[in-house]
Protein backbone atom coordinates (compact mmCIF):
# COMPACT_ATOMS: atom_id res chain seq x y z
CA UNK A 1 0.00 0.00 0.00
CA UNK A 2 3.04 2.37 0.53
CA UNK A 3 4.50 1.46 -2.09
CA UNK A 4 2.03 2.01 -4.58
CA UNK A 5 0.80 5.43 -2.41
CA UNK A 6 4.45 6.68 -2.99
CA UNK A 7 4.55 5.50 -6.95
CA UNK A 8 1.38 7.55 -7.31
CA UNK A 9 2.88 10.62 -5.76
CA UNK A 10 5.90 10.42 -7.98
CA UNK A 11 3.93 10.13 -10.96
CA UNK A 12 1.91 13.23 -9.69
CA UNK A 13 4.92 15.22 -8.85
CA UNK A 14 6.39 13.99 -12.70
CA UNK A 15 3.16 15.05 -14.24
CA UNK A 16 3.55 18.57 -12.53
CA UNK A 17 7.51 18.67 -13.33
CA UNK A 18 5.94 18.37 -17.07
CA UNK A 19 3.60 21.07 -17.11
CA UNK A 20 3.87 24.06 -19.27
CA UNK A 21 5.52 26.39 -17.49
CA UNK A 22 3.69 29.47 -18.84
CA UNK A 23 0.50 27.49 -16.49
CA UNK A 24 2.53 29.20 -13.47
CA UNK A 25 4.46 31.41 -14.71
CA UNK A 26 2.05 33.80 -15.87
CA UNK A 27 -1.19 35.05 -13.51
CA UNK A 28 -4.18 34.80 -15.38
CA UNK A 29 -5.56 37.53 -17.86
CA UNK A 30 -8.03 39.42 -16.38
CA UNK A 31 -11.51 40.29 -18.28
CA UNK A 32 -11.74 43.34 -19.93
CA UNK A 33 -13.96 46.39 -18.15
CA UNK A 34 -16.40 47.88 -20.98
CA UNK A 35 -14.54 50.63 -22.39
CA UNK A 36 -14.98 54.01 -20.31
CA UNK A 37 -13.09 57.48 -20.92
CA UNK A 38 -10.29 57.91 -18.46
CA UNK A 39 -12.12 60.52 -15.88
CA UNK A 40 -9.54 63.37 -15.13
CA UNK A 41 -8.62 66.05 -12.44
CA UNK A 42 -9.07 69.97 -13.54
CA UNK A 43 -4.66 69.80 -14.20
CA UNK A 44 -5.61 67.21 -16.74
CA UNK A 45 -3.73 64.06 -14.65
CA UNK A 46 -6.02 61.05 -14.40
CA UNK A 47 -8.35 61.03 -11.83
CA UNK A 48 -6.60 58.17 -9.24
CA UNK A 49 -9.54 58.81 -6.83
CA UNK A 50 -11.42 55.82 -5.44
CA UNK A 51 -12.13 52.50 -4.04
CA UNK A 52 -10.31 50.01 -6.12
CA UNK A 53 -10.90 46.07 -6.67
CA UNK A 54 -7.44 44.25 -7.36
CA UNK A 55 -7.03 40.76 -9.29
CA UNK A 56 -4.09 39.00 -10.50
CA UNK A 57 -2.56 39.16 -6.85
CA UNK A 58 -3.27 40.89 -3.59
CA UNK A 59 -6.68 40.80 -1.44
CA UNK A 60 -9.58 42.82 -2.94
CA UNK A 61 -12.58 42.93 -0.75
CA UNK A 62 -14.95 46.45 -0.84
CA UNK A 63 -17.57 46.23 0.93
CA UNK A 64 -21.11 47.58 -0.24
CA UNK A 65 -23.91 47.55 2.17
CA UNK A 66 -26.26 46.81 -0.65
CA UNK A 67 -25.35 43.47 -2.22
CA UNK A 68 -22.37 42.29 -0.48
CA UNK A 69 -23.44 39.14 1.36
CA UNK A 70 -20.59 38.25 4.07
CA UNK A 71 -19.63 35.26 2.07
CA UNK A 72 -15.79 33.67 2.70
CA UNK A 73 -13.85 34.56 0.04
CA UNK A 74 -10.77 32.88 1.06
CA UNK A 75 -8.48 31.92 -1.66
CA UNK A 76 -8.63 28.08 -1.20
CA UNK A 77 -11.16 25.20 -2.78
CA UNK A 78 -14.59 25.61 -1.76
CA UNK A 79 -13.46 28.99 0.16
CA UNK A 80 -13.17 27.15 3.23
CA UNK A 81 -10.42 28.31 5.32
CA UNK A 82 -9.92 24.54 6.08
CA UNK A 83 -8.40 24.07 2.76
CA UNK A 84 -6.06 27.47 3.07
CA UNK A 85 -2.66 25.96 4.26
CA UNK A 86 -2.53 23.12 2.06
CA UNK A 87 -3.56 25.33 -1.16
CA UNK A 88 -1.93 28.31 -0.83
CA UNK A 89 1.07 26.68 0.14
CA UNK A 90 1.05 25.02 -2.50
CA UNK A 91 0.75 27.87 -4.70
CA UNK A 92 3.61 29.87 -3.22
CA UNK A 93 5.86 26.77 -4.45
CA UNK A 94 4.31 27.23 -8.52
CA UNK A 95 5.07 30.88 -8.54
CA UNK A 96 7.94 31.26 -10.99
CA UNK A 97 8.63 35.03 -10.69
CA UNK A 98 11.23 34.82 -7.44
CA UNK A 99 13.81 37.45 -6.67
CA UNK A 100 17.37 36.54 -7.20
CA UNK A 101 19.94 36.74 -4.43
CA UNK A 102 23.43 36.37 -4.71
CA UNK A 103 24.83 33.24 -3.69
CA UNK A 104 25.84 33.65 -0.34
CA UNK A 105 22.10 34.92 0.86
CA UNK A 106 20.09 31.90 -0.61
CA UNK A 107 20.72 30.54 3.09
CA UNK A 108 19.08 32.81 4.78
CA UNK A 109 16.41 32.82 2.57
CA UNK A 110 15.89 29.28 2.98
CA UNK A 111 15.96 29.55 6.36
CA UNK A 112 14.01 32.10 7.19
CA UNK A 113 11.32 30.27 4.86
CA UNK A 114 11.52 27.17 6.72
CA UNK A 115 11.30 29.02 10.17
CA UNK A 116 8.51 31.44 9.05
CA UNK A 117 6.12 30.36 11.20
CA UNK A 118 8.34 31.72 13.96
CA UNK A 119 10.13 34.56 12.84
CA UNK A 120 8.30 36.71 10.04
CA UNK A 121 7.45 40.03 11.15
CA UNK A 122 3.59 39.71 10.52
CA UNK A 123 3.47 36.57 13.16
CA UNK A 124 5.00 39.46 15.52
CA UNK A 125 1.61 41.67 14.17
CA UNK A 126 4.70 43.52 12.68
CA UNK A 127 3.28 46.00 9.28
CA UNK A 128 3.09 44.30 6.22
CA UNK A 129 5.48 47.28 4.73
CA UNK A 130 5.97 47.91 1.15
CA UNK A 131 5.54 46.21 -1.45
CA UNK A 132 4.35 43.04 0.78
CA UNK A 133 0.96 45.09 1.75
CA UNK A 134 0.09 44.75 -2.15
CA UNK A 135 -1.58 47.58 -4.36
CA UNK A 136 -3.51 50.40 -2.41
CA UNK A 137 -7.22 49.58 -2.33
CA UNK A 138 -8.62 53.36 -2.14
CA UNK A 139 -6.59 56.70 -3.68
CA UNK A 140 -7.81 59.89 -2.29
CA UNK A 141 -6.04 62.55 -4.78
CA UNK A 142 -5.94 65.79 -5.86
CA UNK A 143 -8.58 67.96 -3.89
CA UNK A 144 -9.11 65.42 -1.68
CA UNK A 145 -10.18 66.47 2.20
CA UNK A 146 -7.73 64.83 4.92
CA UNK A 147 -7.55 64.96 8.28
CA UNK A 148 -4.08 64.49 10.05
CA UNK A 149 -4.35 62.76 13.53
CA UNK A 150 -1.74 65.27 14.97
CA UNK A 151 -3.82 68.31 14.46
CA UNK A 152 -7.50 67.59 14.29
CA UNK A 153 -8.09 69.63 11.39
CA UNK A 154 -8.62 69.25 7.93
CA UNK A 155 -6.60 69.88 4.68
CA UNK A 156 -7.35 70.36 1.36
CA UNK A 157 -4.14 70.27 -1.17
CA UNK A 158 -3.90 69.24 -4.38
CA UNK A 159 -0.32 68.25 -4.11
CA UNK A 160 -0.47 65.23 -1.97
CA UNK A 161 -1.76 61.80 -2.38
CA UNK A 162 -3.30 58.89 -0.10
CA UNK A 163 -3.06 55.53 -0.71
CA UNK A 164 -4.92 53.09 2.37
CA UNK A 165 -5.51 49.23 2.06
CA UNK A 166 -7.37 46.60 3.16
CA UNK A 167 -7.28 44.41 6.09
CA UNK A 168 -7.07 40.34 4.79
CA UNK A 169 -7.15 37.61 6.70
CA UNK A 170 -3.05 37.10 6.31
CA UNK A 171 -2.47 40.13 7.24
CA UNK A 172 -5.25 42.11 9.61
CA UNK A 173 -2.61 44.77 10.60
CA UNK A 174 -2.29 47.03 7.40
CA UNK A 175 -5.26 49.53 7.95
CA UNK A 176 -2.01 52.17 7.43
CA UNK A 177 -2.48 55.27 4.90
CA UNK A 178 0.78 56.44 2.83
CA UNK A 179 0.62 60.02 2.18
CA UNK A 180 3.02 61.31 0.07
CA UNK A 181 3.64 64.43 -2.17
CA UNK A 182 3.14 64.18 -6.19
CA UNK A 183 4.26 66.99 -7.46
CA UNK A 184 7.68 66.12 -8.57
CA UNK A 185 9.46 67.71 -6.00
CA UNK A 186 12.69 65.95 -4.72
CA UNK A 187 12.50 63.48 -1.31
CA UNK A 188 13.10 64.60 1.52
CA UNK A 189 16.47 63.00 3.23
CA UNK A 190 15.25 63.39 6.73
CA UNK A 191 12.21 61.35 6.18
CA UNK A 192 14.98 58.44 3.95
CA UNK A 193 17.07 58.41 7.35
CA UNK A 194 14.17 57.50 9.83
CA UNK A 195 13.90 54.37 8.09
CA UNK A 196 9.89 52.75 8.89
CA UNK A 197 8.32 49.81 7.40
CA UNK A 198 6.69 52.14 5.11
CA UNK A 199 9.60 53.89 3.63
CA UNK A 200 9.64 57.46 2.28
CA UNK A 201 7.46 57.68 -0.94
CA UNK A 202 7.72 60.94 -3.44
CA UNK A 203 5.62 60.94 -6.69
CA UNK A 204 6.29 62.21 -10.07
CA UNK A 205 3.99 61.47 -13.42
CA UNK A 206 5.29 60.83 -16.44
CA UNK A 207 2.36 61.03 -18.66
CA UNK A 208 -1.19 59.70 -17.77
CA UNK A 209 1.53 57.02 -14.83
CA UNK A 210 2.01 57.88 -11.38
CA UNK A 211 5.03 56.90 -10.46
CA UNK A 212 5.97 56.30 -6.82
CA UNK A 213 9.58 55.88 -5.44
CA UNK A 214 9.69 54.55 -2.10
CA UNK A 215 13.26 54.45 -0.22
CA UNK A 216 14.40 54.76 3.74
CA UNK A 217 13.25 51.05 4.62
CA UNK A 218 13.61 49.66 7.53
CA UNK A 219 15.43 46.32 7.70
CA UNK A 220 12.95 44.23 9.32
CA UNK A 221 10.14 43.36 7.21
CA UNK A 222 10.12 41.14 4.77
CA UNK A 223 9.20 41.41 0.74
CA UNK A 224 6.63 38.48 0.87
CA UNK A 225 5.97 35.53 3.19
CA UNK A 226 8.68 33.35 1.38
CA UNK A 227 11.06 34.62 3.67
CA UNK A 228 12.24 37.20 1.19
CA UNK A 229 14.57 39.81 3.12
CA UNK A 230 16.22 43.16 2.18
CA UNK A 231 18.30 45.86 3.20
CA UNK A 232 18.59 49.26 4.08
CA UNK A 233 19.29 49.99 -0.05
CA UNK A 234 15.91 48.56 -0.96
CA UNK A 235 14.13 51.24 -3.56
CA UNK A 236 10.48 50.01 -4.50
CA UNK A 237 9.06 52.10 -7.60
CA UNK A 238 4.90 51.86 -8.02
CA UNK A 239 3.73 52.73 -11.10
CA UNK A 240 -0.38 53.23 -11.64
CA UNK A 241 -1.68 53.83 -15.02
CA UNK A 242 -5.57 54.62 -15.32
CA UNK A 243 -7.28 53.95 -18.51
CA UNK A 244 -11.22 53.44 -17.85
CA UNK A 245 -12.51 52.61 -14.67
CA UNK A 246 -9.09 50.33 -14.83
CA UNK A 247 -5.64 51.23 -13.16
CA UNK A 248 -2.36 48.98 -14.37
CA UNK A 249 -0.53 48.72 -11.26
CA UNK A 250 3.14 47.59 -11.52
CA UNK A 251 6.09 47.06 -9.34
CA UNK A 252 10.35 46.42 -9.62
CA UNK A 253 12.22 45.92 -6.47
CA UNK A 254 15.34 46.69 -6.26
CA UNK A 255 18.10 45.88 -3.71
CA UNK A 256 22.05 46.10 -5.06
CA UNK A 257 23.30 45.03 -1.86
CA UNK A 258 21.15 41.35 -1.53
CA UNK A 259 19.74 41.51 -5.09
CA UNK A 260 21.77 40.17 -8.38
CA UNK A 261 18.57 42.15 -10.64
CA UNK A 262 15.36 44.10 -9.79
CA UNK A 263 12.92 41.89 -8.93
CA UNK A 264 9.62 42.63 -11.51
CA UNK A 265 6.22 41.79 -9.92
CA UNK A 266 3.65 40.68 -11.88
CA UNK A 267 1.20 43.72 -12.98
CA UNK A 268 -1.77 43.79 -11.38
CA UNK A 269 -5.42 44.94 -12.69
CA UNK A 270 -7.17 47.44 -10.40
CA UNK A 271 -11.15 48.11 -11.06
CA UNK A 272 -13.15 50.81 -9.86
CA UNK A 273 -15.75 50.04 -7.09
CA UNK A 274 -18.55 52.31 -8.64
CA UNK A 275 -20.76 51.62 -5.85
CA UNK A 276 -21.44 54.86 -4.30
CA UNK A 277 -22.03 52.57 -1.41
CA UNK A 278 -18.31 50.93 -1.33
CA UNK A 279 -15.85 51.16 1.73
CA UNK A 280 -13.40 49.67 3.13
CA UNK A 281 -13.67 47.37 6.24
CA UNK A 282 -11.60 48.85 9.38
CA UNK A 283 -8.45 46.98 10.27
CA UNK A 284 -8.23 44.40 13.04
CA UNK A 285 -6.29 44.26 15.60
CA UNK A 286 -3.27 42.36 15.61
CA UNK A 287 -2.81 39.94 18.47
CA UNK A 288 -0.92 36.57 17.49
CA UNK A 289 -1.59 34.45 20.57
CA UNK A 290 -0.83 31.13 19.10
CA UNK A 291 2.43 31.92 18.11
CA UNK A 292 4.36 29.65 20.79
CA UNK A 293 2.38 26.73 19.66
CA UNK A 294 3.64 26.43 16.66
CA UNK A 295 5.64 23.60 15.75
CA UNK A 296 5.17 22.67 12.55
CA UNK A 297 6.32 24.42 8.79
CA UNK A 298 3.49 24.08 6.96
CA UNK A 299 3.50 28.17 5.16
CA UNK A 300 0.49 28.23 3.26
CA UNK A 301 -1.17 30.59 5.65
CA UNK A 302 0.29 30.94 8.98
CA UNK A 303 1.54 27.78 10.50
CA UNK A 304 -1.91 26.23 11.30
CA UNK A 305 -1.62 22.92 12.62
CA UNK A 306 -4.94 21.10 12.80
CA UNK A 307 -4.95 17.73 10.22
CA UNK A 308 -6.88 17.96 7.26
CA UNK A 309 -7.40 14.32 7.09
CA UNK A 310 -7.83 12.59 4.42
CA UNK A 311 -7.75 14.82 1.05
CA UNK A 312 -7.02 14.80 -2.18
CA UNK A 313 -3.76 16.60 -4.48
CA UNK A 314 -3.39 15.72 -8.37
CA UNK A 315 -6.20 13.02 -8.24
CA UNK A 316 -4.30 11.12 -5.73
CA UNK A 317 -5.48 10.27 -1.95
CA UNK A 318 -3.10 11.96 0.63
CA UNK A 319 -3.92 9.64 3.92
CA UNK A 320 -4.29 11.53 7.45
CA UNK A 321 -1.29 12.12 9.29
CA UNK A 322 -2.88 12.38 12.37
CA UNK A 323 -2.09 9.74 14.54
CA UNK A 324 -4.61 7.68 16.09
Amino acid sequence: MVGRFRSALCSGVILLALAPVGAFAQPAAPAQSPAVATPRMPDGKPDLNGVWTGTGGGNARQFDEETDTGSNNVGARNGRMANYENDNGLTRLTVRNRPLYKPQFWDTVRSNDWNGNKIDPETHCRPAGVPRVGQPMQIMQTMQTMQTMQTMQTMQTKDRMMFTYQASVGMPNVGFPRIFFHDGRPQDPVRVSQESWNGAAIGHWEGDTLVVVTTGFTDESWLSKSGYFHGYQLKVTERLTRKGNEILYEVTIEDPEHLTQPWVLYPRTMRLNTSPNAYLEEALPCDERDREDMVGHNRGGGGSQMDPGPRRLFGIVIPSTATR
